[in-house]
This record gives structure tokens, C-alpha cells and sequence, in this order.
């Protein structure tokens, strides 16, 4: 296997020779990697993006860019460093923004940010309000964003489209438990008019279409003090700011 990584790793225009490659995090989705490297090149993550959950990894990867790159920008412009406070696309050798293996599977590569540090659950009010912070800091800089971006999972965030499997998924009652969950199902069927409402003023319009994130969890903050998104953007895409911190 780690010659293999070695190889799809050899794809990217990555700086410095490749010294070692170890699997890194605790996610479910992605196969994710460190690659460290030789001198003062900087170190990178290699991921397999898993394309049973994201079927087009192109149009995902093309969010990413469009999404990281204004963030770029926003950070230069402000006089931070785009290095540290935003995420680093590598792209391959050949200029793409993914590799196909000989297996048919996608990955792409991201610069590592050093000395940072990932929590994987806010233990604490001053940690939860940072997360919340950062999270309030992404919709900052891309609120003036205005570049089209593909729908990386269709009816993600559609309460309509969720409703509708809903009500398939209680007729069928696979697990035969449904007799068993009538307080939990009452508590959802309790808020399916204020939910369908709410999905209503989207349709219409009335809640605009803005970039969200989708995927919020306090481990995808890297360097949550310093209020920096620089972690996973593969849910990133066009929604509205409510759905899009759930």
C-alpha cells in the first residue's frame, strides 16, 4: 500500500520529495493521509474521496476551488496569510485538480497546516463559541461570492425531498421498529409543518441561496482560535445559512 500511495502521490505537484506517508484523522467518508516531505518543503494531505457518497468528485473539487480560492483572496486582502488562514488546493502535475487511479478511484491533495490543532467535540463553552465563531467567519468571506457551484449530493439539504423518504422509509418499516419510536417519530411529525414552511420561503426565494458548508463539526475548524476554516469543504456547495450549520 505504500508504495502505492507513494505513486498517487508522485501525481501532484507537491514541493520536496516524499520522506513518508501515514494514515491521519479519524473521518468516515475520506481515506486520509499525511505525506511528509524532505527540507523545508511544506507537508501535504492526500485523500481518497469516497465517490459512493460524492458520485461527481470533478464538480466537488471545482466547488472547492472556487470556494478556497475567493477565501485566498479575502485573507490576502486583509493582510493575513493565505497559507495558514485558508485551504491549499494542489493540483496535479498535469494541472487537474484530482487523480484517477488505475482502480478508478478520485484523490486529491491539500497543503498540511502545520502547528494547528483539530478538536473532535467542543468540551467546552469558550471552544463551542470559537467553532461558532469561525463557522460565522466563513459566511463572512464569502458573502460577497457570487460563482455558480454544483450540488455535490442531490436533495441534501431539501426538507421536501427528506420528507417524502420519510414518509417511504415509515411505510416500509424495514427494521420493524416503528411501533417502538412513536415518541420520536410524534416529535418530528410535530415540526413538519414549521419545517415544510421554512423549505417554502427557500423555494420562493424569500431565504436567499448563499454558499454553506454542510459539514460543521468542530473537526473540520483547523486552528479553531484563531477562527480559521481551513479543514473539509467536500459538502460545500449552494444552500441557505440555516441548513448549512446542521
Amino acid at each position: 500500500m505504500k508504495a502505492e500511495l507513494q505513486e498517487i502521490a508522485s501525481q501532484f505537484a507537491l514541493e520536496g520529495a516524499i520522506t513518508a506517508i501515514d494514515s491521519l484523522g479519524e473521518g468516515f467518508i475520506n481515506d486520509t493521509f499525511i505525506v511528509r516531505t524532505a527540507g523545508d518543503a511544506p507537508d501535504y494531505i492526500l485523500q481518497r474521496k469516497n465517490k459512493s457518497i460524492f458520485p461527481d468528485v470533478p464538480a466537488m473539487m471545482e466547488n472547492i476551488r472556487k470556494v478556497t480560492d475567493h477565501i485566498r483572496r479575502r485573507v490576502a486582502a486583509a493582510g493575513g496569510d493565505p497559507r495558514r488562514e485558508a485551504m491549499t488546493v494542489v493540483a496535479t502535475r498535469d494541472g487537474k485538480l484530482y487523480h484517477v487511479d488505475a482502480q478508478g478511484e478520485y484523490w486529491a491533495v491539500s497543503v498540511f497546516i502545520s502547528d494547528t490543532i483539530a478538536y473532535n467535540k467542543a468540551d467546552s463553552p469558550e471552544l463551542a463559541r470559537k467553532g461558532g465563531e469561525g463557522i460565522g467567519k466563513f459566511q463572512a468571506q464569502l458573502a460577497d461570492f457570487t460563482e455558480p457551484l454544483a450540488e455535490t449530493i442531490k436533495g441534501f439539504h431539501n426538507i421536501r425531498h427528506r420528507f417524502v423518504q420519510w414518509d417511504e422509509a415509515l411505510k416500509r418499516d424495514a427494521a420493524g421498529r416503528k411501533k417502538e419510536l412513536s415518541e420520536e417519530i410524534g416529535w418530528i411529525e410535530s415540526r413538519r409543518g414549521d419545517m415544510l414552511g421554512f423549505w417554502s420561503k427557500v423555494e420562493e426565494g424569500t431565504i436567499p441561496t448563499r454558499v454553506t458548508h454542510n459539514d460543521t463539526k468542530i473537526n473540520n475548524i483547523w486552528n479553531v482560535f484563531f477562527c480559521n476554516i481551513s479543514g473539509n469543504f467536500d459538502f460545500s456547495s449552494a444552500g441557505n445559512i440555516i441548513d448549512g450549520l446542521f
